[in-house]
Order: C-alpha cells, then structure tokens, then sequence
C-alpha cells in the first residue's frame, strides 16, 4: 500500500493543502488569505492584468454594467483609479507594456493600445476575423502580440517615442 504522497518539492512544506483534484494541482498554504477582494458590481471579469510594479491591477469586464469594461484599480487601497472610457464591451485581454505606460485590451475584432496615465487611446487596429482573444507585449516593449480567431498569432513593431 502507498504511502502518503510527498511535497511536489522540498521548498514546499508539508503543511500546504492541495486545493484541486487534478493530479498537477498546486498547493497553497491552508492559512493563506486575500490580500485584496475588489467589488465588481452588475458586471462579470474577463480578463485581468498586473502593471509591472503590481501596484495597478487591470480589469476587464464583460459590460453589462453602467460602468466601462476597463478599469484600473490600486492594488494597496483597493481604490478604483481610473476607467478607460470608449465604446466596447466584453474586454478578452489585456495586458500592460513592461514599463507599465501602455495597456494592450481586445475585444470582438478591435485591439487597442492605451495610454495609462491619460487615459485615452493611443491607437486601435480594427478588422480581425474571429476577434482578437489575446494580447501580448514582448519585454522590450518593442512588440505587441495578438491571438486572433482566425487562427493566426500577428506581431507588429511598436512606434517608437
């Protein structure tokens, strides 16, 4: 008969729970607590992303809410800082430039690039078959990436400022 299974590693200590049923599943600490719970109201979150200091968490909702579908939130207070206003819904990726300026989002066949700090569109390419499901920076920050539904993976050169 087998023996009680051991840590996936030796830096995890036996006192982690396995909190999946999968046999890769990760462990966690049983005493871990969210650092954080963001209320969402009337909307439901697609996509999230961290600015590259982690203090700025990127949520993408599916918009149906009152609210645009992008907002940015202060990871310490918990505070919204900002929404990316524009006309779009159901935000599938997003993802923040290595220097944290800029913020890829996609929806339907759009994908826009956004100025953070002013928050206002720097470009947007339109007319994607099958919508574009996900973004990418490489990181450079030179290239962006997109996951499109036609099956295609694009990558374009990024301007330079």
């Amino acid at each position: 008969m087998p023996g009680p299974k051991k840590p996936a590693s030796p830096d995890i200590p036996a006192t982690f729970g396995v909190y999946a049923s999968a046999p890769t599943a990760g462990r966690w600490p049983r005493t871990r607590k969210e650092k954080l719970v963001l209320g969402i109201q009337d909307d439901f979150v697609e996509s999230l992303a961290f600015s590259p200091d982690s203090k700025v968490l990127a949520v993408g909702t599916f918009g149906l809410g009152l609210k645009p579908p992008i907002t940015l939130w202060d990871v310490e207070t918990g505070k919204e800082k900002n929404a990316l206003k524009g006309d779009r819904k159901r935000i599938l990726s997003l993802a923040f430039s290595p220097d944290g300026k800029l913020l890829a989002s996609s929806w339907g066949g759009l994908l826009e690039l956004w100025d953070v700090t002013a928050g206002k569109t720097r470009f947007v390419l339109k007319g994607f078959s099958g919508g574009v499901h996900a973004v990418a920076f490489s990181p450079d920050g030179k290239m962006l990436a997109a996951g499109c539904g036609d099956q295609a993976v694009r990558v374009w050169d990024l301007p330079v400022e």
